[in-house]
Protein backbone atom coordinates (compact mmCIF):
# COMPACT_ATOMS: atom_id res chain seq x y z
CA UNK A 1 0.00 0.00 0.00
CA UNK A 2 1.47 3.12 -1.04
CA UNK A 3 1.93 5.64 1.74
CA UNK A 4 0.66 9.32 1.94
CA UNK A 5 3.98 10.84 2.79
CA UNK A 6 5.66 9.06 -0.48
CA UNK A 7 5.98 12.09 -2.36
CA UNK A 8 7.04 14.51 0.72
CA UNK A 9 10.50 15.32 0.40
CA UNK A 10 13.27 13.63 2.72
CA UNK A 11 14.32 14.65 6.00
CA UNK A 12 17.76 16.32 6.44
CA UNK A 13 20.39 15.28 8.20
CA UNK A 14 20.51 17.86 10.86
CA UNK A 15 16.86 16.95 11.73
CA UNK A 16 17.10 13.43 11.68
CA UNK A 17 20.28 13.76 14.04
CA UNK A 18 18.29 15.67 16.52
CA UNK A 19 15.54 13.02 16.55
CA UNK A 20 18.36 10.40 17.37
CA UNK A 21 20.04 11.75 19.64
CA UNK A 22 15.95 12.81 21.52
CA UNK A 23 15.26 8.90 20.80
CA UNK A 24 18.00 7.74 23.40
CA UNK A 25 17.14 10.29 25.67
CA UNK A 26 13.46 8.72 25.27
CA UNK A 27 15.03 5.29 25.66
CA UNK A 28 17.58 5.52 28.31
CA UNK A 29 14.42 7.54 30.91
CA UNK A 30 12.52 4.66 29.89
CA UNK A 31 14.85 1.80 30.07
CA UNK A 32 15.82 3.57 33.79
CA UNK A 33 12.25 3.75 34.82
CA UNK A 34 11.42 0.11 33.56
CA UNK A 35 14.74 -1.21 35.42
CA UNK A 36 14.39 0.84 38.69
CA UNK A 37 10.46 0.39 38.74
CA UNK A 38 9.73 -3.23 37.82
CA UNK A 39 12.13 -5.71 36.46
CA UNK A 40 14.68 -4.72 39.13
CA UNK A 41 12.25 -4.93 41.89
CA UNK A 42 11.06 -8.37 40.46
CA UNK A 43 14.32 -9.79 40.30
CA UNK A 44 15.65 -8.19 43.57
CA UNK A 45 12.76 -10.97 45.23
CA UNK A 46 13.05 -13.68 43.01
CA UNK A 47 13.81 -16.86 45.85
CA UNK A 48 17.44 -17.46 44.52
CA UNK A 49 18.26 -14.24 44.07
CA UNK A 50 16.91 -13.50 47.92
CA UNK A 51 18.74 -16.72 49.13
CA UNK A 52 22.13 -16.02 47.54
CA UNK A 53 22.12 -11.86 48.33
CA UNK A 54 21.49 -12.89 51.89
CA UNK A 55 24.11 -15.64 52.37
CA UNK A 56 26.89 -13.28 50.62
CA UNK A 57 25.73 -11.01 53.53
CA UNK A 58 25.91 -13.43 56.25
CA UNK A 59 29.37 -15.18 54.49
CA UNK A 60 30.53 -10.89 54.12
CA UNK A 61 29.86 -10.95 58.03
CA UNK A 62 31.86 -13.95 59.20
CA UNK A 63 34.79 -12.98 56.85
CA UNK A 64 34.65 -9.81 58.18
CA UNK A 65 34.42 -11.22 61.97
CA UNK A 66 37.75 -13.87 60.98
CA UNK A 67 39.50 -10.59 59.94
CA UNK A 68 38.78 -8.81 62.69
CA UNK A 69 40.15 -11.65 65.13
CA UNK A 70 43.38 -11.93 62.57
CA UNK A 71 44.10 -8.69 64.18
CA UNK A 72 45.39 -7.50 60.58
CA UNK A 73 42.05 -5.20 60.82
CA UNK A 74 41.33 -3.31 63.45
CA UNK A 75 38.20 -0.89 64.11
CA UNK A 76 37.77 2.00 67.04
CA UNK A 77 35.21 2.30 69.31
CA UNK A 78 33.10 3.96 67.09
CA UNK A 79 33.09 1.37 64.54
CA UNK A 80 34.90 2.64 61.89
CA UNK A 81 37.93 0.53 60.78
CA UNK A 82 41.51 2.22 60.85
CA UNK A 83 44.10 2.93 58.61
CA UNK A 84 47.06 0.47 58.18
CA UNK A 85 48.75 4.06 59.16
CA UNK A 86 46.60 3.75 62.56
CA UNK A 87 47.13 0.57 63.36
CA UNK A 88 50.92 0.88 62.91
CA UNK A 89 51.53 3.62 64.80
CA UNK A 90 49.64 2.30 67.39
CA UNK A 91 52.16 -0.14 68.17
CA UNK A 92 55.02 2.28 67.52
CA UNK A 93 53.61 3.99 70.29
CA UNK A 94 53.21 1.15 72.51
CA UNK A 95 56.59 -0.09 71.79
CA UNK A 96 58.04 3.47 72.40
CA UNK A 97 56.76 3.47 75.45
CA UNK A 98 57.93 0.24 76.79
CA UNK A 99 60.79 1.66 75.45
CA UNK A 100 60.98 4.79 77.67
CA UNK A 101 60.51 2.70 80.93
CA UNK A 102 63.16 -0.04 79.83
CA UNK A 103 65.33 2.89 79.30
CA UNK A 104 63.70 4.80 82.02
CA UNK A 105 63.41 7.83 80.50
CA UNK A 106 59.63 8.00 80.84
CA UNK A 107 60.32 10.92 83.32
CA UNK A 108 60.29 13.36 80.62
CA UNK A 109 56.82 12.19 79.05
CA UNK A 110 54.33 11.27 81.85
CA UNK A 111 52.82 14.59 81.53
CA UNK A 112 51.45 14.39 77.84
CA UNK A 113 48.18 13.22 77.23
CA UNK A 114 49.53 10.75 74.17
CA UNK A 115 51.77 9.28 76.18
CA UNK A 116 48.91 8.19 78.80
CA UNK A 117 46.60 7.47 76.72
CA UNK A 118 48.50 4.76 75.35
CA UNK A 119 49.14 0.78 76.69
CA UNK A 120 52.79 -0.73 77.02
CA UNK A 121 53.64 -2.68 74.39
CA UNK A 122 51.96 -6.38 75.40
CA UNK A 123 52.53 -9.81 73.57
CA UNK A 124 51.06 -12.31 75.81
CA UNK A 125 47.83 -10.54 77.44
CA UNK A 126 46.73 -7.46 75.79
CA UNK A 127 48.03 -8.06 72.48
CA UNK A 128 48.75 -5.25 70.80
CA UNK A 129 51.75 -5.95 68.35
CA UNK A 130 49.25 -6.85 65.70
CA UNK A 131 51.66 -8.20 63.41
CA UNK A 132 53.08 -10.55 66.35
CA UNK A 133 49.66 -11.30 67.17
CA UNK A 134 49.35 -12.59 63.71
CA UNK A 135 52.12 -14.52 63.16
CA UNK A 136 52.32 -16.33 66.28
CA UNK A 137 48.87 -16.64 67.76
CA UNK A 138 46.32 -16.58 65.23
CA UNK A 139 48.39 -18.35 62.74
CA UNK A 140 50.73 -20.35 64.77
CA UNK A 141 50.70 -22.85 62.00
CA UNK A 142 52.42 -21.21 59.81
CA UNK A 143 56.20 -22.58 58.30
CA UNK A 144 57.37 -18.97 59.30
CA UNK A 145 57.30 -19.32 62.90
CA UNK A 146 57.79 -23.33 62.92
CA UNK A 147 60.22 -22.87 65.40
CA UNK A 148 60.14 -22.30 69.08
CA UNK A 149 62.88 -18.99 68.51
CA UNK A 150 59.42 -16.16 68.53
CA UNK A 151 60.78 -12.79 68.68
CA UNK A 152 64.37 -13.50 67.14
CA UNK A 153 62.51 -14.89 64.02
CA UNK A 154 59.97 -11.26 64.17
CA UNK A 155 62.54 -8.93 64.62
CA UNK A 156 64.63 -10.62 61.86
CA UNK A 157 62.29 -12.37 59.03
CA UNK A 158 59.18 -10.51 59.73
CA UNK A 159 59.78 -7.69 60.51
CA UNK A 160 63.11 -7.44 58.19
CA UNK A 161 65.53 -4.62 58.45
CA UNK A 162 64.39 -3.11 62.00
CA UNK A 163 67.22 -4.79 63.78
CA UNK A 164 69.09 -1.33 64.11
CA UNK A 165 66.32 -0.06 65.58
CA UNK A 166 66.23 -2.44 68.37
CA UNK A 167 68.67 -3.61 71.08
CA UNK A 168 70.35 -6.61 69.61
CA UNK A 169 71.07 -8.18 72.49
CA UNK A 170 67.75 -8.75 73.39
CA UNK A 171 67.43 -9.94 69.90
CA UNK A 172 70.03 -12.66 69.85
CA UNK A 173 68.61 -14.34 73.18
CA UNK A 174 65.37 -14.34 71.61
CA UNK A 175 63.12 -11.61 73.74
CA UNK A 176 61.56 -9.43 73.80
CA UNK A 177 63.34 -6.36 72.45
CA UNK A 178 63.02 -2.26 72.68
CA UNK A 179 64.10 0.43 70.82
CA UNK A 180 67.68 1.62 70.92
CA UNK A 181 68.25 4.54 73.47
CA UNK A 182 68.61 6.76 70.15
CA UNK A 183 65.54 5.67 68.35
CA UNK A 184 63.35 5.58 71.47
CA UNK A 185 64.22 9.17 71.96
CA UNK A 186 63.15 10.70 68.36
CA UNK A 187 60.21 8.07 68.55
CA UNK A 188 58.81 9.88 72.07
CA UNK A 189 59.55 13.59 70.51
CA UNK A 190 57.52 12.68 67.59
CA UNK A 191 54.73 11.01 69.08
CA UNK A 192 54.69 12.37 72.47
CA UNK A 193 56.20 15.96 72.20
CA UNK A 194 54.82 16.05 68.70
CA UNK A 195 58.19 17.07 67.42
CA UNK A 196 58.02 16.66 63.58
CA UNK A 197 61.54 17.56 63.32
CA UNK A 198 61.99 13.80 64.18
CA UNK A 199 59.76 12.00 61.89
CA UNK A 200 63.25 10.92 59.81
CA UNK A 201 62.96 8.05 62.39
CA UNK A 202 59.52 7.28 62.60
CA UNK A 203 58.87 7.18 58.60
CA UNK A 204 61.99 4.84 58.22
CA UNK A 205 59.86 2.33 60.83
CA UNK A 206 56.64 2.92 59.88
CA UNK A 207 57.82 1.80 56.18
CA UNK A 208 59.53 -1.11 57.58
CA UNK A 209 56.18 -1.84 59.37
CA UNK A 210 53.76 -1.28 56.37
CA UNK A 211 55.61 -3.58 54.00
CA UNK A 212 55.59 -6.14 56.67
CA UNK A 213 51.70 -5.71 57.69
CA UNK A 214 50.93 -5.90 53.69
CA UNK A 215 53.39 -9.13 53.28
CA UNK A 216 51.11 -10.59 56.19
CA UNK A 217 47.66 -9.57 54.40
CA UNK A 218 48.80 -10.79 51.45
CA UNK A 219 49.77 -13.89 53.52
CA UNK A 220 46.34 -14.63 55.06
CA UNK A 221 44.77 -13.78 51.37
CA UNK A 222 46.78 -16.56 49.55
CA UNK A 223 47.21 -19.21 52.37
CA UNK A 224 44.90 -19.45 55.26
CA UNK A 225 42.15 -21.94 54.21
CA UNK A 226 39.40 -20.69 56.18
CA UNK A 227 39.37 -17.22 54.75
CA UNK A 228 40.09 -18.70 51.40
CA UNK A 229 36.98 -20.36 51.61
CA UNK A 230 34.84 -17.97 52.61
CA UNK A 231 36.01 -15.44 49.92
CA UNK A 232 34.98 -18.73 47.58
CA UNK A 233 31.54 -18.67 48.91
CA UNK A 234 30.95 -15.39 48.89
CA UNK A 235 32.51 -14.68 45.43
CA UNK A 236 29.53 -17.99 43.97
CA UNK A 237 26.80 -16.18 45.93
CA UNK A 238 27.48 -13.11 44.70
CA UNK A 239 28.00 -14.10 41.01
CA UNK A 240 24.53 -15.14 41.04
CA UNK A 241 23.08 -12.19 42.24
CA UNK A 242 25.49 -10.25 39.69
CA UNK A 243 23.80 -12.31 37.27
CA UNK A 244 20.60 -11.39 38.05
CA UNK A 245 21.10 -7.82 37.51
CA UNK A 246 22.65 -7.93 34.28
CA UNK A 247 20.00 -10.34 32.93
CA UNK A 248 17.45 -7.37 34.41
CA UNK A 249 19.28 -5.19 32.82
CA UNK A 250 18.54 -6.61 29.52
CA UNK A 251 15.17 -7.33 29.63
CA UNK A 252 15.05 -4.01 30.87
CA UNK A 253 16.44 -2.42 27.62
CA UNK A 254 14.70 -4.72 25.22
CA UNK A 255 11.71 -3.50 26.68
CA UNK A 256 12.82 0.07 26.06
CA UNK A 257 13.62 -0.46 22.67
CA UNK A 258 10.61 -2.16 21.90
CA UNK A 259 8.46 1.39 24.23
CA UNK A 260 10.72 3.81 22.57
CA UNK A 261 11.17 2.42 18.43
CA UNK A 262 8.14 -0.53 18.48
CA UNK A 263 5.22 0.75 20.02
CA UNK A 264 5.06 3.89 18.06
CA UNK A 265 4.65 2.03 14.94
CA UNK A 266 1.86 -0.18 15.98
CA UNK A 267 0.15 3.16 17.34
CA UNK A 268 0.81 5.37 14.40
CA UNK A 269 2.37 2.97 11.44
CA UNK A 270 4.03 5.84 9.56
CA UNK A 271 6.24 6.77 12.19
CA UNK A 272 8.65 4.78 14.22
CA UNK A 273 9.55 6.67 16.73
CA UNK A 274 7.83 9.17 19.42
CA UNK A 275 10.47 11.63 18.72
CA UNK A 276 9.70 11.51 14.51
CA UNK A 277 5.83 12.28 15.65
CA UNK A 278 6.98 15.28 17.37
CA UNK A 279 9.45 16.44 14.63
CA UNK A 280 6.62 15.61 11.84
CA UNK A 281 9.37 12.91 10.58
CA UNK A 282 7.23 10.26 8.60
CA UNK A 283 9.19 6.84 7.55
CA UNK A 284 8.42 5.27 4.12
CA UNK A 285 9.67 2.29 2.23
CA UNK A 286 12.50 2.83 -0.24
CA UNK A 287 9.65 2.27 -2.86
CA UNK A 288 7.51 4.50 -1.07
CA UNK A 289 4.70 1.55 0.39
CA UNK A 290 3.83 2.57 3.62
CA UNK A 291 6.16 0.53 6.44
CA UNK A 292 5.35 -3.09 6.91
CA UNK A 293 6.20 -4.68 10.59
CA UNK A 294 8.70 -7.20 9.04
CA UNK A 295 10.54 -3.86 7.85
CA UNK A 296 10.48 -2.51 11.16
CA UNK A 297 11.44 -5.41 13.18
CA UNK A 298 14.39 -5.30 11.33
CA UNK A 299 15.28 -1.97 11.85
CA UNK A 300 14.82 -2.07 15.44
CA UNK A 301 17.07 -5.15 16.02
CA UNK A 302 19.60 -2.87 14.15
CA UNK A 303 18.52 0.03 17.13
CA UNK A 304 19.14 -2.77 19.63
CA UNK A 305 22.20 -3.18 18.65
CA UNK A 306 23.73 0.55 18.41
CA UNK A 307 22.01 1.50 21.92
CA UNK A 308 23.58 -1.01 24.47
CA UNK A 309 25.82 2.23 25.61
CA UNK A 310 22.30 3.35 27.00
CA UNK A 311 23.05 0.76 29.40
CA UNK A 312 26.38 2.17 31.03
CA UNK A 313 24.06 5.21 32.00
CA UNK A 314 21.70 3.08 33.52
CA UNK A 315 23.92 1.45 35.72
CA UNK A 316 26.03 4.80 36.35
CA UNK A 317 22.16 6.41 37.68
CA UNK A 318 21.64 2.99 39.18
CA UNK A 319 24.62 2.19 41.11
CA UNK A 320 27.02 4.82 41.24
CA UNK A 321 29.94 2.76 40.16
CA UNK A 322 31.57 1.17 37.11
CA UNK A 323 32.56 -2.37 38.41
CA UNK A 324 29.05 -3.80 36.79
CA UNK A 325 30.58 -2.20 33.09
CA UNK A 326 32.90 -4.72 32.91
CA UNK A 327 31.71 -7.98 35.12
CA UNK A 328 31.89 -10.59 32.49
CA UNK A 329 28.48 -12.70 31.67
CA UNK A 330 28.75 -15.50 29.20
CA UNK A 331 32.36 -14.21 28.01
CA UNK A 332 30.87 -10.71 27.65
CA UNK A 333 30.24 -7.73 29.29
CA UNK A 334 28.60 -4.43 29.24
CA UNK A 335 31.59 -2.23 28.20
CA UNK A 336 32.28 -4.26 25.09
CA UNK A 337 28.86 -4.22 24.26
CA UNK A 338 28.50 -0.84 24.36
CA UNK A 339 32.39 -0.26 22.65
CA UNK A 340 30.43 -2.37 19.94
CA UNK A 341 27.08 -0.20 20.04
CA UNK A 342 29.64 3.04 19.16
CA UNK A 343 30.79 1.25 16.15
CA UNK A 344 27.68 0.38 14.64
CA UNK A 345 26.34 3.66 15.73
CA UNK A 346 29.84 5.67 13.78
CA UNK A 347 29.46 3.30 10.77
CA UNK A 348 25.66 4.57 10.64
CA UNK A 349 26.32 7.92 10.85
CA UNK A 350 29.50 7.71 8.11
CA UNK A 351 26.35 6.15 6.26
CA UNK A 352 24.26 9.01 6.20
CA UNK A 353 26.65 11.23 4.97
CA UNK A 354 27.61 8.92 2.06
CA UNK A 355 23.75 8.20 1.42
CA UNK A 356 22.07 10.44 -1.29
CA UNK A 357 18.82 9.86 0.86
CA UNK A 358 20.39 10.42 4.37
CA UNK A 359 19.36 6.65 5.46
CA UNK A 360 21.10 5.61 8.76
CA UNK A 361 21.87 1.84 8.89
CA UNK A 362 19.00 0.44 11.00
CA UNK A 363 17.12 2.17 7.63
CA UNK A 364 19.50 1.17 5.14
CA UNK A 365 19.01 -2.40 6.10
CA UNK A 366 14.69 -2.30 6.24
CA UNK A 367 15.06 -0.60 2.84
CA UNK A 368 13.19 2.49 4.80
CA UNK A 369 13.67 6.51 4.85
CA UNK A 370 12.69 9.56 6.57
CA UNK A 371 10.66 12.15 4.99
CA UNK A 372 9.75 15.58 6.24
CA UNK A 373 5.85 16.41 6.00
CA UNK A 374 6.29 19.76 6.36
CA UNK A 375 6.89 19.82 2.47
CA UNK A 376 5.87 17.98 -0.87
CA UNK A 377 8.08 17.61 -3.43
CA UNK A 378 7.22 20.15 -6.15
CA UNK A 379 7.04 18.56 -10.13
CA UNK A 380 9.63 19.77 -12.25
Amino acid sequence: MKSKYSNYINASRTRKALVSLLDKAILLIITFIVYIGFINLIGNNLPNVKTSLNNANEINIKTNEYLISSHLIEYDKDNNQLESKEIIDNVLKSISKSSLIYHHYEDDYIYFDNYQNIDEIDYFNNINDNLYYYYFIFNNNSEIVSNTNNFYTYYTKILNGVEPYFITSLINENKESYFTKEVTISLSEYFFKEDDSFSDTYNELYTIYLNAFNEARHHLETTDITYINYLNEFNNNYQIYLNSIIIELFISYIIGVFLTYFLPYLIYKDYDSFSKKIFKLPSTLLNGNRLKITNILLKNLLELFSNFFILIFIILLSYGNISLITYNFIHLNILSLAIFSLFIFLISFIISFINKDHQYLSEFISLSITKDEREIIKDE
